[in-house]
């Protein structure tokens, strides 16, 4: 199979080596590679996952922070920073998902985004958290409280807490969500100010009125004139006033 695709060996500096071997292990095989032909510019570390020792790779959080420094590192030497000017920005929120969530997501299986897709349409309904989870109870969710809440939908297995579902959905950032909501909606009238807007209103009428018929007024005293004018086949200001 044929491709267009161009690649460029790098060399890295003494540095760089000290962060991949701090990320990995002085004993583990990697091959660090960047995809540049895109716009999504992004780097793969193929690794072997035993080392010269027989010792597997024990991958967790811990060692999957140390390859975003890593991978961070890189793209910094070649002049890419769109992540720190987006982790500088003041709204910025931090979102990421698994692999196994990104594929069920692409495949339309994923239970969050179906969740959070059904919180999202709940917003314009919640007077706060609890009643918005309160409806989700209503609806078939069952609801677990404390420290962290968790939800599960009809038919699903497992529960989910919130902020699992991304930074939208934080317990704090839903109720966030929620009172913005309602500070945006117009705020109840009180019977006073009907009362006032009635008014005003009648007044705007009554003048329209006043005007549509002094409007119609002028507009048959016009049309009397022309139709004098007409019939006594007057052609000028002078023939007018003799009559």
């Amino acid at each position: 199979m044929r491709t267009n695709r161009k690649y460029k060996v790098l060399t890295f500096t003494f540095d760089e080596w000290n962060k991949i071997e701090k990320a990995f292990g002085a004993d583990y095989q990697v091959v660090v590679t960047t995809h540049v032909d895109t716009e999504h510019i992004h780097n793969h570390f193929l690794l072997c996952p035993y080392d010269l020792n027989g010792k597997k790779f024990n991958s967790n959080k811990a060692s999957l922070d140390r390859v975003r420094k890593v991978s961070d590192a890189i793209c910094r030497r070649y002049g890419i920073g769109e992540m720190e000017k987006l982790l500088a920005l003041d709204d910025h929120k931090p979102y990421a998902i698994c692999y196994g969530e990104w594929l069920n997501r692409k495949r339309g299986t994923s239970w969050k985004s179906r969740i959070s897709e059904y919180i999202d349409s709940l917003i314009p309904l919640s007077k706060n958290l609890d009643h918005l989870l309160q409806i989700m109870e209503a609806h078939g969710y069952k609801v677990k409280r404390g420290c962290y809440i968790s939800v599960r939908a009809p038919e699903q297995k497992r529960s989910v807490r919130l902020k699992t579902l991304g930074a939208d959905y934080a317990e704090a950032a839903l109720t966030e969500r929620i009172q913005e909501y309602l500070d945006a909606q117009p705020k109840p009238r009180t019977l006073n100010e009907i009362f006032e807007l009635l008014q005003r209103e009648f007044k705007r009428e009554t003048r329209n009125i006043c005007f549509a018929a002094g409007v119609k007024d002028t507009t048959e005293l016009l049309c009397k004139q022309l139709a004098l004018i007409n019939n006594e086949h007057i052609s000028s200001v002078g023939e007018a006033e003799q009559l």
